[in-house]
């Protein structure tokens, strides 16, 4: 014990170096695409960086975009109570109540916008099985099938809009990226249905709390049931993103760009699946490179674009974490358990039991998941 005990402590620096390494790296990253959308490349004389615009007149004229930016905010305050409904949709029966779905969500999207390592829907599961008494596999795997469901409904909305724009190329290439991607985590969610509960049997002499896990999750995809509910959720995942382009249409419609609905569809393809990568500080700057590139494409300026890439990121983080913070002050101490439990695990100081063995994570025994 005492030799693996040295080789644990002795192998964590190097970890940690590489991580601090690879966190480095995408922070800069991550800032070179930011820049990017401010300055171009010259290389006459050399490499050198150009203003797309005059930078001063940019920060003067910003104030006058206020004239959409409030509805946008109004309309980014819908998305958790859509992505609620969606997920007590695919909820195995008997579902939650809408009220612990909608302050799971809200919270989840808080820690997401306010923590690192897109943790955000990993602490809305927990949270849900924290206020509803369910396991914390089927809570999160449930969940993973809601934002399966809302990726569908974002390439078929992207594929319709880019075929009005007269087949935009980017927005093609996106939505046909998404249509893979969503084929492959659908044959995922596929598989975890037919074989969960033989994995989990398999787990359950050697490792019995990976096969509750396993199980629960298995059980939570299965609880979607029947086809036709199946299609009622489908139909409510819609509603996002349908509410996400339309926010997007209005800066474009302000700056005079013509088939504004469909761009702004167009718009959301491209950040959504711009965005799908792992934990690691680079969303932000993906998300200003591929917001300013494509209101370019559509026909708005650099300027006006930067503006939308700007003020529909600060918009988007600003609404959410306000949301989040509303249901932080009704649901009182929910927030403050879901931060000790992330720094306990941190600590390697997980509890010997959670929803991870198909128990309640809400229950007085024990409120930390694994």
């Amino acid at each position: 014990m005492v030799k693996r005990s040295n080789h644990d402590r002795a192998g964590r620096p190097p970890r940690r170096l590489g991580r601090a390494v690879l966190v480095a790296v995408a922070v800069a990253a991550s800032l070179a695409l930011v820049l990017l959308v401010f300055f171009r490349v010259g290389w006459e004389g050399g490499p050198r960086l150009a203003p797309r615009f005059e930078l001063a007149g940019f920060v003067r004229r910003l104030p006058e975009h206020r004239r959409w930016l409030g509805p946008f905010a109004l309309l980014t305050a819908l998305l958790p109570a859509w992505r609620a409904l969606v997920w007590r949709l695919v909820l195995p029966e008997p579902p939650a109540r809408y009220r612990d779905a909608f302050h799971a969500t809200a919270l989840g999207a808080l820690v997401h916008n306010t923590v690192p390592g897109k943790v955000g829907p990993l602490a809305a599961a927990w949270l849900l099985a924290r206020f509803a008494g369910a396991p914390f596999g089927a809570a999160l795997s449930s969940q993973l099938l809601a934002k399966l469901l809302e990726l569908a409904a974002v390439v078929a909305l992207g594929a319709v809009a880019a075929a009005a724009r007269g087949g935009h190329g980017a927005a093609l290439r996106a939505a046909l990226a998404g249509a893979g991607l969503v084929a492959v985590l659908g044959l995922a969610l596929a598989v975890l249905v037919r074989r969960g509960r033989a994995v989990a049997l398999r787990l359950a002499d050697r490792h019995p709390r990976a096969s509750a896990f396993v199980g629960a999750a298995s059980e939570g995809v299965r609880g979607a049931g029947s086809a036709a509910r199946l299609s009622r959720a489908f139909a409510a995942a819609l509603l996002p993103p349908l509410t996400s382009a339309a926010a997007y249409a209005l800066p474009l419609a302000a700056f005079g760009v013509d088939g504004a609905p469909a761009g702004g569809a167009i718009i959301l393809a491209l950040v959504t699946f711009g965005q799908l990568t792992p934990g690691l500080p680079v969303g932000t700057g993906v998300y200003y490179a591929l917001a300013a590139y494509a209101a370019r494409r559509l026909g708005a300026s650099a300027e006006q674009a930067a503006a939308l890439a700007v003020l529909t990121h600060l918009s988007t983080v600003a609404t959410l974490v306000l949301v989040g913070l509303a249901s932080a002050l009704v649901r009182r101490g929910a927030l403050a358990d879901l931060l000790r439990r992330r720094r306990a695990v941190a600590r390697g100081l997980s509890g010997s039991s959670g929803s991870s063995d198909g128990e309640d994570p809400g229950a007085a025994r024990s409120r930390t998941p694994t």
